[in-house]
């Protein structure tokens, strides 16, 4: 949370945060890759004054960026306010509208992000539907 705050933020919060050296990191930690992310378009004017090619290269940093946006305009906010069972399926619904409306600001991370979330949608079943009825975040006129 503190770095999406210190990336959305001006420069100035770069300082509140407390930077580690980056350990091990792993195609199937999804976290490490966000973390990183971000830390790397924090640092952007630090690591255009290192020789080319050092981190990344011209077309990463763009991508980089994109990708930052992606995570802390939609997918932190998704993944730190979802924390109940009952809450999961609209949550994962209220995403997914989020996700086509991000289409006007960035149509192609829109569209992987779409993609994305339909390779998961296969826990989304009958049976799990039903709890949305018992979240107080499903609003009444859809619960009824």
């Amino acid at each position: 949370m503190e770095l999406c705050v210190a990336f959305l933020n001006d420069v100035h919060a770069v300082q509140v945060v407390k930077f580690k050296r980056p350990g091990a990191l792993h195609k199937a930690r999804w976290m490490s890759k966000l973390l990183y992310s971000i830390k790397i378009s924090l640092f952007e004017e630090q690591i255009t004054q290192l020789p080319t090619g050092t981190i990344t290269t011209q077309q990463q940093v763009s991508k980089v960026r994109d990708f930052v946006n992606f995570v802390t305009l939609l997918y932190s906010y998704w993944w730190m306010t979802c924390d109940s069972a009952e809450d999961a399926p609209w949550h994962d619904l209220e995403f997914f509208h989020n996700l086509l409306r991000y289409e006007t600001v960035h149509p192609e991370v829109s569209r992987s992000a779409v993609r994305a979330l339909q390779n998961h949608l296969w826990y989304l079943t009958e049976e799990m539907v039903p709890l949305a009825l018992f979240s107080t975040k499903t609003p009444s006129a859809v619960r009824r």
